[in-house]
């Protein structure tokens, strides 16, 4: 979904993906973050017997905030909070830039980031057995 289709302060960790609701707070743990070739990529999956695997992917991202306390990380993340906004530049609230629009991604443990990106969308990974290292 390019950014411009998504609304402001639209919360984005629930999602309609053929048919069927995920909700990517309450259901699914983040066991993976990776930013690769200016795709961000969030690898959640879901807490049941037979979990479901998606990639949040975040295309043409440029970081601008990372905060991660590397010492309290251990197991998985919850997302807390993710959805696009506004960046303050030289006292002006502006929301888009050089065709991406701004993000901000929480997660329940603490680690927070914001980034630029053109793009997101969510994606199902049919291989469980995906190698998260």
């Amino acid at each position: 979904m390019n950014f411009t289709n998504i609304e402001l302060f639209k919360n984005l960790s629930e999602w309609d993906f053929g048919g069927s609701y995920h909700d990517l707070h309450n259901d699914f743990d983040c066991i993976a973050l990776r930013l690769e070739s200016r795709i961000l990529k969030l690898i959640f999956k879901e807490r049941s017997e037979k979990p479901t695997m998606f990639s949040l992917d975040c295309e043409n991202t440029e970081l601008t905030r990372l905060d991660i306390e590397v010492a309290g990380l251990c197991g998985t993340l919850t997302l807390d909070n993710f959805h696009r906004g506004r960046f303050e530049a030289e006292g002006q609230l502006i929301t888009e830039n050089c065709g991406r629009g701004y993000f901000y991604l929480e997660f329940y443990e603490g680690p927070f980031m914001e980034f630029w990106c053109e793009q997101v969308s969510l994606n199902i990974i049919h291989n469980t057995s995906l190698e998260i290292a």
